[in-house]
């Protein structure tokens, strides 16, 4: 058994978030391999990144989210939401990455993907101009 995993990261909006926005992170995850079974998929969003695949893992300021089971037949695809997630001192202006990773079994022993997607989060502008001036 396999998965393969595939990571996206929006606001409320469906863009990019701003500094302080709750943000949500999809993850889809398929079974590429030829047996149906429950996999666990676990997310983490951070600073920043060290190695790669199963060897990823976050640096700095970091938070996970829960730890999710998935039950996928063979090639079956399936996505799966982490809704208004906020991290205090985290979510500011910058490059984040979202970290996600598929286990065959619960907790982190043995992985068989890992998957990473780096977000911008653009800091909220102020401002304002005067369309129309009337003196009468």
């Amino acid at each position: 058994m396999k998965g393969d995993l595939s990571i996206s990261v929006t606001n409320s909006k469906g863009g990019l978030p701003m500094e302080t926005e709750p943000i949500t992170v999809a993850v889809t995850t398929k079974n590429t391999g030829n047996t149906a079974h429950t996999f666990y998929i676990q997310v983490w969003v951070s600073d920043g990144i060290t190695g790669s695949y199963c060897n990823l893992y976050p640096t700095g300021n970091f938070a996970k989210q829960d730890e999710r089971a998935l039950e996928l037949a063979p090639g079956e695809e399936v996505m799966m939401s982490w809704n208004d997630i906020v991290i205090e001192g985290l979510i500011s202006p910058g490059t984040r990455y979202v970290i996600a990773k598929v286990f065959k079994y619960p907790g982190e022993s043995n992985c068989l993907n890992g998957a990473y997607q780096p977000f911008t989060v653009t800091a909220p502008t102020v401002s304002a101009s005067i369309t129309s001036i009337i003196v009468s």
